[in-house]
């Protein structure tokens, strides 16, 4: 009665075989490491439609239109922030500034530039101001490893 189906089996590995194969794995390895004292970093690599390997990374608090800074590091570190429970996972190369939406987050993609051959490391910290305090939150750290 139902003869067809290992038949249809059979061609959907075969088709699922034929486009796993078509993709190329992608060059980069993403580690988190460390703890957060607020703010969440996570990552994803992929691919777009021209298979051109991409990064993207989402930062989650709960910290609504809050000023942050990225940082960028060819170092990893771990150094606890005096007077907090913050840490600081990556000596500062590059710093970018950023902003949180009015959901207290913030994402932005890249392309995976093909001179990169070693690993790099990121971390985002928030600066929450409320009733005249100024604050320091940071996230955990990501390292980004290219194969």
């Amino acid at each position: 009665m139902f003869h067809f189906i290992p038949k249809i089996a059979i061609a959907m590995t075969l088709l699922l075989t034929s486009l796993s194969a078509q993709m190329p794995s992608h060059p980069v390895r993403l580690l988190a490491y460390g703890k957060t004292c607020g703010p969440k970093l996570t990552a994803k690599a992929w691919f777009d439609e021209a298979k051109v390997p991409r990064l993207t990374f989402k930062l989650e608090s709960r910290r609504k239109a809050t000023i942050g800074v990225w940082f960028i590091g060819v170092q990893k570190t771990q150094l606890q922030i005096p007077g907090t429970s913050c840490g600081l996972y990556t000596a500062p190369v590059l710093v970018y500034y950023l902003v949180t939406d009015n959901k207290g987050g913030t994402s932005f993609t890249t392309v995976v530039p093909k001179q990169l051959k070693k690993s790099v490391f990121m971390q985002m910290a928030l600066f929450p101001f409320d009733s005249l305090r100024f604050g320091l939150e940071t996230s955990n750290g990501m390292q980004i490893q290219v194969k």
